[in-house]
Formats: structure tokens, sequence, C-alpha cells
């Protein structure tokens, strides 16, 4: 679509016209695009199934025989994964995750970050 525009708006200058005609035809396309798109929303809309609700009766935390446990969630940013480590740096880590897990922890073994790193400031 940018190079469509791009031929289109090179045609234009190199007619010698105006860059109001550039403005206006390029306004126009977006309109164009503006309403394609708001009529995409509008048809998802009506042809989709409605989700069915379904609400659960659960009893609140607060009336269970028995202590709420505490909940630690800990993300070590930068730290690589037992597989990770073991085959790029050679590091067994294994001991480490095997005392988490003694201690209660679970330690996902198959986790990633949805971004390669952390920006630092």
């Amino acid at each position: 679509m940018l190079v469509i525009l791009g031929v289109v708006g090179a045609l234009v200058l190199r007619t010698r016209a105006n860059l109001s005609r550039l403005s206006t035809l390029l306004t126009q396309v977006a309109g164009v695009l503006v309403i394609l798109q708001a009529l995409l929303v509008a048809y998802s809309l009506v042809t989709r199934p409605q989700a069915e609700v379904q609400v659960e009766e659960t009893a609140p935390l607060r009336q269970l025989d028995r202590p709420a446990p505490d909940v630690y969630f800990i993300i070590l940013d930068g730290y690589a994964r037992h597989d990770v480590l073991e085959e790029i740096y050679g590091y067994d880590n294994g001991d480490f995750l095997a005392a988490l897990e003694a201690r209660g922890f679970y330690v996902s073994d198959s986790s990633w970050s949805n971004y390669c790193a952390t920006r630092s400031r």
C-alpha cells in the first residue's frame, strides 16, 4: 500500500502539480481505508457468535477451612532457562532448581519472555 502511495505521490509531484493536490489525494485514500476498516469491524461484530458467559459459584477465600497460602511469583529478568544455560553456556543449573522445588516452589521449565531484552536506564 505504501508503495502505491509513493508511486502516486511521485507521479503527482513529477507532473509539477501543487502539493495541495497530493494532500487531497492522500486524505481521500486515508478516508477510504478508515471506512473499509470500520466496515470490517462492523461485519465481524455482527457475524461472530456470541460467547456464553458461565458463572461458577465459588466460596470466598476467607470461608475456606485452611489459611490462605503465601504466593510468590518471582521472575528473574535476564536469567536463562535451565536448558538454555546448559546448551549455550555449558552450565548445569539443576541443583539450584531442585533446591527451589524441594522448598515447594514451582519452576517452569518451558517459559520464555515476549521480549528479547530489558532496556536499562
